[in-house]
């Protein structure tokens, strides 16, 4: 009786083997299955992680950039400093010639020779020359690139870049007299939108 019963516990164990073998494949795929769709998920907060870091970096290294680039100089402005791109004095004209070529047309690319009136206070990223005795005329340094010192305010020099006609915002006017340090009155005195001549400057040459 044993022996015919050998057979049938050989298969017995048989099936058994192949089954236990079955679930533990099925296991294996469940595994991997499950590792897989948790290694996507994963990969996809990462992802998101990774893109949040390079935007917080880019942010961070454009502003260091800017101001590593554009630093108000330190010292004097002495005559023969130029300041952005080289420029000399030929060709110069004075405030009154810009004012009449600007009134025929828009755009003028000229020289100008003028008396520096005020500089921005906080970097030194504008300034005004004289226009007439009533009149100034707002300048900004091209592509941010460059800034002057506060030194400059007073002294005569020489602008070379771009004339233009624009009209200012009354917000603008207000952040320009802002930066020049006005007193709380003269900046609420500001009221109306301005009609002016404005200059970017690729390079500034003091005169004297």
């Amino acid at each position: 009786m044993l022996n015919k019963n050998i057979p049938l516990l050989q298969v017995s164990i048989i099936k058994y083997a192949a089954c236990n073998d079955g679930a533990k494949r099925g296991e294996k795929r469940f595994s991997l299955f499950f590792l897989e769709k948790r290694s996507k998920s994963l990969n996809l907060i990462y992802m998101k992680i990774v893109q949040n870091i390079s935007v917080v970096l880019c942010a961070l290294f454009m502003v260091i950039t800017s101001q590593l680039v554009a630093q108000p100089p330190a010292g004097k402005a002495k005559p023969g400093t130029i300041y952005g791109a080289k420029t000399t004095q030929g060709g110069a004209i004075t405030p009154q010639q810009l004012q009449q070529e600007l009134s025929k047309k828009d755009t003028v690319y000229a020289k100008v020779k003028a008396q520096v009136m005020d500089v921005c206070s906080n970097k030194g990223c504008w300034l005004t020359f004289k226009l007439s005795d009533s009149t100034e005329a707002m300048v900004k340094m091209k592509d941010y690139g460059f800034f002057v010192p506060t030194d400059l305010r007073g002294k005569t020099a020489v602008l070379d870049g771009k004339a233009y006609n624009r009209t200012t915002s009354v917000e603008e006017l207000k952040h320009y007299a802002e930066d020049a340090k006005k007193s709380k009155t003269e900046i609420d005195a500001i009221t109306k939108a301005q009609k002016d001549v404005r200059f970017l400057a690729s390079g500034i040459l003091v005169v004297e």
